[in-house]
């Protein structure tokens, strides 16, 4: 228990519920960071994530503290095919998941839904413009079809 401040520079591994009253912060100012790319990708990348319920073997692992409760997570094996850089492993070879880097990649996928929604409203809006222009074409044909029966009607009179 500690009571203050504490800076880690590492891994801390926890294998419980952590109850934060304040908040966890990372360092993200722009002025730590070089060679700065967007992410790409990140909506196939999520579709291909693939999240799981389970039980902690808590008997085969008792130092680790693991509880009883049903867990929900991810594989770390599989998502390190997916989003590498959030997966870490141990000097033992176990592996772990920082679940709070997959927010960029869940936020950019947002995006990406949201651009390709923004583009199907698009073509709705531009398709049911097209349809009332042609209902107003079938009226117009209706219509004629009408003039000319009528005008081949009073011929034929």
């Amino acid at each position: 228990e500690i009571c203050g401040n504490l800076k880690v520079i590492g891994t801390i591994n926890a294998s419980s519920t952590i109850n934060a009253s304040q908040a966890i912060s990372c360092s993200s100012d722009f002025r730590f960071k070089k060679n700065i790319t967007p992410l790409t990708g990140s909506l196939n990348k999520t579709l291909l994530l693939q999240g799981v319920n389970y039980n902690w073997k808590t008997e085969e692992f008792p130092e680790r503290g693991f509880t009883n409760e049903k867990q929900i997570g991810f594989i770390a094996q599989e998502v390190e095919k997916i989003v590498p850089e959030i997966v870490y492993t141990d000097s033992k070879g176990f592996k772990s998941i920082d679940y709070s880097r997959l927010t960029p990649v869940l936020i950019e996928a947002i995006k990406e839904l949201n651009t390709k929604v923004e583009s199907l409203e698009k073509e709705i809006a531009e398709t049911k413009l097209q349809n009332k222009k042609l209902e107003e074409l079938n009226e117009r044909i209706v219509l004629l079809e009408k003039i000319n029966t009528n005008s081949v009607t009073a011929e034929t009179q």
